[in-house]
């Protein structure tokens, strides 16, 4: 009954870790931006490493009689321990990467430099030890420091990633810190807390690789969350390029159609002016004449060159920059028509994104030209910005009263404008809209006491 139960043991407990590795290995992690997916597949080797090395130890018990009397028996013995933790240190190292603390390129160093001196300490008492204290003393030795040590480090690096992961607002942010706490449990009790009982022992240390293996899966259901995501936004994107692509077709023609009429319209006007400063014509009423000219035509020019820009589909040309600075530069852009503005920037000064900067700069200056327009008594504007999981949100506060909510679904549609028609081409808000979809990001309107309120939602990285 004993060794049946011995038996049963050591299958289930080898069986564990075994799943462990197989449960990251059928999970496809090549299209994760997580920074963890990239130490997993190391996880997954100490699991099917760890899990050999439980099962040889169920074959070393059962023919121990035979077997234990050999000198290489005994050497493969600290040997399998050794390199059965190997993997979970490396792992810690890659995990040790990903955290925020101050000393962890020096934690690194330590390891590195502790494993290559315990190496060659073990090169150098195998030659000069007897051999059954090299193999207890070595034992001992490979369970505290690769055993512990690793199983420590490793579940501290992932209790700090998953405070990095539920500031982020990840699913499943929490069985990460519960999977680090377990894995500095397991450590501990299969190295600094050993037991040797044949019973107590295995028993607890199963105990503790299953609860691994349970927050574990709870742990990889973050990459299907971000997985389902990034399918989402692909049809998304699908959706939308389809429809732009039509509107652009048409807008591209009409646009093509009117500019070189328009321009040589241009063209004649210059060619009148010149002509009326030589020759003795009603210059006053000329000049009243072609200053109409020269009106319509400069905004029909206009309307076809952001029609152009609404059917053209510019990949965006994405870079890190600082979301103070970009607001800054687009505000120096407009310092002509801010002269009598106060504007309040209430943007931290760690605050990144990941986007084409031209692009958005463009939006920016759109929203800030509708905000001037529509502050007339209180020329006062509000610029805030601030993180909110993975994503950056920047608002543009106006005080001009706002929209009406009966109009408030209908300012996003081409041409539709709430300004004089000589002021507005009502394609300002659009074009924001399709640069910010080509960046994965969002416009929303909202009325607040003072006015409108623009907020626009950008991922901090995005592919």
């Amino acid at each position: 009954m004993q060794e049946l139960f011995i038996f049963s043991l050591y299958i289930l407990y080898g069986l564990i870790f075994v799943a462990i590795g197989f449960a990251i290995f059928f999970r496809d992690l090549r299209f994760s931006h997580l920074s963890i997916a990239s130490a997993l597949p190391t996880l997954a080797i100490f699991g099917f490493i760890h899990g050999l090395h439980e099962w040889s130890e169920l074959y070393l018990h059962v023919y121990q009689d035979e077997l234990m009397m050999h000198q290489t028996v005994k050497v493969l013995k600290v040997l399998k321990l050794w390199f059965s933790f190997i993997a979970l240190g490396y792992f810690a190292l890659q995990m040790l990467s990903m955290t925020k603390w101050r000393f962890r390129v020096q934690l690194s160093y330590i390891s590195v430099a502790v494993t290559s001196l315990f190496f060659i300490s073990v090169l150098y008492r195998y030659f000069s030890q007897d051999l059954s204290v090299f193999v207890s003393e070595t034992s001992f030795q490979i369970r505290w420091l690769f055993g512990s040590g690793a199983g420590v480090l490793a579940g501290s690096a992932l209790i700090n990633y998953s405070k990095i992961l539920k500031q982020e607002e990840r699913k499943a942010a929490d069985a990460v810190g519960h999977l680090g706490i377990t894995i500095i449990v397991y450590g501990l009790f299969a190295g600094l807390f050993y037991i040797e009982n044949i019973f107590i022992g295995p028993t607890i240390r199963t105990l503790l690789a299953l609860m691994i293996l349970i927050y574990l899966r709870k742990t990889l259901e973050i990459f299907d969350a971000e997985r389902q995501q990034q399918i989402e936004q692909s049809l998304h994107q699908v959706l939308h390029n389809d429809k732009l692509r039509d509107i652009g077709e048409l807008a591209s023609g009409i646009a093509h159609e009117i500019k070189t009429p328009l321009s040589s319209a241009l063209m004649r006007c210059d060619l009148l002016e010149k002509q009326l400063a030589t020759e003795q014509l009603d210059k006053d009423n000329a000049n009243r004449q072609l200053e109409h000219i020269r009106r319509g035509v400069l905004k029909a020019a206009h309307i076809s060159q952001q029609l152009l820009q609404f059917s053209h589909k510019r990949q965006p040309i994405k870079q890190h920059f600082c979301v103070a600075e970009f607001i800054q530069d687009s505000l120096d852009v407009m310092a002509h028509r801010l002269t009598q503005f106060k504007v309040e920037q209430i943007i931290p000064s760690d605050l990144y994104l990941y986007a084409d900067k031209e692009q958005l700069e463009e939006v920016v200056i759109n929203i800030m030209n509708n905000a001037i327009d529509a502050s007339v008594d209180h020329k006062s504007i509000i610029i805030q910005a601030e993180q909110q999981g993975l994503r950056i949100i920047l608002s543009i506060t106006d005080f001009g009263g706002g929209i009406d909510n009966s109009i408030k679904d209908k300012v996003m549609l081409p041409f539709f404008t709430t300004k004089d028609k000589s002021a507005g081409t009502g394609l300002g808000l659009t074009l924001c809209q399709k640069i910010l979809a080509q960046n994965h990001g969002k416009l929303r309107l909202n009325n607040t006491d003072s006015g409108l309120c623009v907020d626009i939602e950008l991922p901090m990285e995005s592919s």
